[in-house]
């Protein structure tokens, strides 16, 4: 399990998506260390669509939804599309209140199909 300010982070993606993988607890720190591997993963993924899968995000803080929530909006452009799976409806209204809307059926089944590893 980690701990606060720890996010396990894995990529996995196909030649039209990427999914980001969360595992931890999402606070300020975690937050800014998802956005660094936000960053790092713009290059090899520019124009796919990007699902951020947070089925295995334990808490959520409102600084780590603030931070994730400015880095998405601000790296948006570089995907075709981003959306979420697996996050809790009182943090999308929280992720919709920052202007980011966290829904989409085919991000669900985009993730569950397992999508091979980013090269």
């Amino acid at each position: 399990m980690t701990g606060p300010g720890r996010m396990q982070v894995s990529i996995q993606g196909d030649r039209d998506t990427v999914v980001m993988r969360l595992r931890g607890n999402l606070d300020g720190s975690s937050a800014c260390q998802v956005e660094q591997a936000l960053h790092r993963l713009l290059e090899k993924s520019k124009g796919r669509k990007l699902v951020f899968d947070l089925g295995g995000v334990h808490t959520y803080e409102y600084f780590g939804v603030a931070i994730l929530a400015k880095s998405i909006r601000s790296q948006r452009s570089h995907f075709k599309e981003i959306s979420f799976q697996g996050m809790p409806t009182s943090t999308e209204n929280v992720f919709r209140s920052f202007g980011i809307d966290g829904s989409s059926a085919a991000a669900s089944r985009v993730a569950s199909e397992g999508p091979r590893a980013v090269e």
